[in-house]
Order: C-alpha cells, then sequence, then structure tokens
C-alpha cells in the first residue's frame, strides 16, 4: 500500500513540474502564445464555425442554438449568447436552458457551459 501510495505522489510530482515548463512555454516575454502572436490567430476559422451553426439553425437543429450560444459567451458576446439560448429554448431545450441560468448567474465564467452532441 505504502508503494502505491509513494508512486502515486510521484506521478503527481512530476506532472506538476512538467506543466511549469508547458507555462513558460505558452507565453513568451513578447506576449506571443507559443510563438504566435495575436495577428496568427485563425479568424477565418472563427467565422467558418458560426456560419455551420447558422446553417444547421437555419435548418431548425436547436442543438446547432446552443452550441452557437455557447460559442459566442466563450467568447465574451453575451447578448448573441443570450438571442441563441432564448431561440433553443422557445424549442424546447433543457440544456439551453440552464445554459442561461448559468450565464446569468456568471456572465464572465462561460466554460461550464453544456455543449449538445453535435449530430
Amino acid at each position: 500500500m505504502k508503494k502505491i501510495i509513494l508512486f502515486c505522489q510521484l506521478l503527481f510530482l512530476i506532472n506538476l513540474f512538467s506543466q511549469d515548463g508547458n507555462i513558460k512555454e505558452f507565453n513568451d516575454s513578447k506576449g506571443n502564445i507559443s510563438g504566435y502572436s495575436m495577428a496568427d490567430f485563425d479568424f477565418k476559422g472563427y467565422y467558418k464555425k458560426i456560419k455551420e451553426f447558422e446553417e444547421k439553425i437555419e435548418n431548425g437543429d436547436v442543438k446547432a442554438m446552443n452550441n452557437l450560444a455557447n460559442f459566442y459567451a466563450k467568447h465574451d458576446q453575451i447578448e448573441q449568447a443570450e438571442k441563441y439560448y432564448k431561440m433553443a429554448i422557445q424549442n424546447g431545450s433543457k440544456k439551453a436552458k440552464k445554459n442561461l441560468k448559468i450565464l446569468e448567474k456568471f456572465p464572465l465564467m462561460s466554460d461550464p457551459m453544456v455543449m449538445d452532441d453535435l449530430a
């Protein structure tokens, strides 16, 4: 039993120290993330994702309504997120109702949103 506990502690310490290196690698002294500047951000991919959700919504996909709202919430576009959560709620989404409550209580904490499985 002691060997198992010692082994777990060793794994924890290795993991702890390896994360420190990743943090240093993630942000460099110039404010770049992993060697990339904000100029390298994939804006085309951002708008492509929105377009994909909007096309599904036009076909009545309620999951896409909730997921687009999550996408907007994650990117701090609260008004847009509320719009699509309400649209999904009107179409019977219980997850969107839960997400809207989270958004109303914690508007800047969008990570706990509940994603619908993509169809």
